[in-house]
């Protein structure tokens, strides 16, 4: 499929690395596009925040109107290798929603904390509580390293505006962080379609994709 490119705002001076609680604001073309058709739809919409703290999106979007659900969502272990007892294998990966139920999923960062042999777990149990129709918003670093995996934190979000984020550096421990290609990503999120990508400062892909069967 085309991946579409839009056009990039401009938007404040990125962060000094390292710099504790320092917020860097970026346009947000994608998100700006989705929540104007969910709440230009006549109803209440549903969303699904993965792992946000108080005083995040969930706030802002709650004052907007919509009914929103958080829950923390805690990367996967690797899958085990063959071999290992059944009783040793991680548990599977499962979000503790129902099905079809959410207009919107915002997954942030998550992703790309997410083993590479797990990824598709992952995303089938975000098509999985999209409703149809339904909206996934999620970020992804795009800087290419040899073995595509290093140790990271990642950032917290929050709504300045429809169309306006703010990313902040989190603290507590790394955790290891894999750098997918486009590619993967798109055959990863197969069957939703990938309606966008947008590449905001510092490397990091917005991506927007639908539920449209």
């Amino acid at each position: 499929m085309a991946w579409l490119r839009w056009p990039r705002k401009p938007h404040a001076p990125a962060a000094r690395s390292g710099e504790p609680g320092v917020g860097v604001e970026e346009a947000c073309p994608g998100i700006a596009r989705v929540l104007a058709r969910l709440f230009g739809s006549g109803k209440q919409p549903e969303v699904l925040d993965l792992g946000q703290a108080a005083g995040s999106p969930a706030l802002y979007l709650a004052d907007r109107g919509a009914r929103v659900h958080v829950e923390n969502f805690e990367p996967p272990s690797p899958a085990a290798d063959e071999g290992v007892e059944a009783s040793a294998a991680p548990p599977p990966l499962r979000i503790g929603q129902p099905d079809a139920k959410f207009d919107l999923v915002l997954a942030w960062e998550h992703g790309d904390f997410v083993p590479p042999e797990r990824l598709d777990e992952f995303t089938a149990e975000l098509r999985r509580v999209l409703a149809p129709g339904g909206w996934l918003v999620l970020f992804a670093q795009d800087r290419r390293r040899e073995d595509g995996v290093c140790s990271d934190r990642a950032s917290s979000y929050r709504l300045a505006a429809d169309d306006r984020i703010v990313r902040q550096p989190r603290r507590g421990p790394a955790r290891p962080r894999w750098a997918y290609p486009n590619r993967r990503i798109e055959r990863a999120l197969a069957p939703l379609a990938v309606q966008g990508i947008h590449l905001h400062g510092d490397r990091v892909r917005e991506v927007v994709a639908q539920k449209t069967r």
